[in-house]
């Protein structure tokens, strides 16, 4: 295991030596051209390391004719390593893996589902429910997309003129699963301001389809022998309902008037409920992707 790590941090190292080099002869080929007083636009070269120096992009940079940097910063996203994305894809999906699943499924109850219907211009249908639920399908989550949204430099030097950049990294994590959500419901119900029904139980439920977290991961990637990348930042934290589908009501066994009102209402309320259940779910994935905070990415496993 140490001669395998060993080979492979060998060859990460080889990749960013053959990037230097050809950098240094695009270089000197470039040097001949016409010299440009003033602020400078200078094409930076930084290294798209899959082990062929053909896929080297550009950077771009700002020199003041002092020669001093004022602003560093990455052409396009196309210069982020390949292995980077493996390396934190799979940095994350490990940790997803290794919480997620003990705490699937859940139960949980969400108390004040208040609805008025309205029946007629002086006379509506009044429910208050509350609710104990039973939640699961989202264990098995892992990141779906990863894509690079931002690149800057954050340190200029080096041999390339940037020693450090920081990547951001688009994320979103989803289930390959249904999630769903149903229970029980206890409720109390009005008629034109007069009570109908107290403390009537029904079932109630729904499921759906692809819901997920989406959110903004900054890598700090550090161009050295071997290269080197750290988690720095988790933003933008924010969850989605996916498509919702199945929607589970069982108010037939209220007096027909009032249960075929509901029956109407059941979709309203299966979105009520899982809008609810993400707001309840978001915290636990936020809080689980703020521990990647500081994280080594060890590449060498993904070269």
């Amino acid at each position: 295991m140490a001669a395998a790590r060993t080979l492979r941090v060998a060859a990460l190292g080889l990749n960013v030596a053959s990037a230097i080099r050809f950098s240094n002869k695009k270089a000197e080929a470039k040097a001949e051209g016409p010299i440009i007083h003033g602020d400078l636009n200078i094409n930076v070269t930084s290294i798209f390391m899959n082990g062929d120096a053909s896929s080297i992009n550009e950077m771009e940079t700002s020199v003041q004719e002092d020669g001093s940097v004022d602003e560093v910063q990455a052409a396009s996203c196309s210069g982020v390593p390949g292995f980077v994305f493996d390396a934190v894809r799979g940095v994350a999906n490990q940790l997803l893996g290794s919480q997620l699943p003990g705490f699937d499924p859940q139960d949980f109850s969400l108390r004040g589902i208040e609805q008025e219907i309205d029946l007629t211009s002086w006379c509506s249908l009044g429910v208050d429910l509350n609710t104990s639920l039973h939640m699961t399908g989202y264990g098995n989550s892992k990141v779906s997309t990863l894509e690079c949204a931002s690149a800057k430099c954050v340190e200029s030097g080096g041999l390339f003129g940037c020693r450090k950049s920081e990547f951001e990294f688009a994320t979103r994590i989803s289930t390959p699963e249904l999630l769903h959500l149903y229970g029980i419901a206890v409720g109390d119900f009005s008629l034109c301001g007069i009570t109908v029904g107290e403390n009537r139980e029904t079932t109630i439920g729904a499921k759906t389809r692809d819901p997920g977290v989406s959110a903004t991961l900054a890598v700090e990637f550090t161009w050295s022998f071997p290269p080197q990348a750290k988690i720095v930042g988790i933003r933008e934290v924010s969850g989605d309902l996916g498509s919702l589908e199945n929607f589970e009501c069982g108010f037939s066994a209220l007096p027909d008037f009032i249960g075929s009102r509901l029956e109407a209402m059941c979709e309203k309320i299966g979105e009520w409920l899982v809008e609810k259940t993400g707001e309840h779910v978001l915290p636990l994935v936020k809080a689980i992707l703020e521990r990647l905070l500081g994280a080594v990415v060890p590449m060498e496993e993904y070269a």
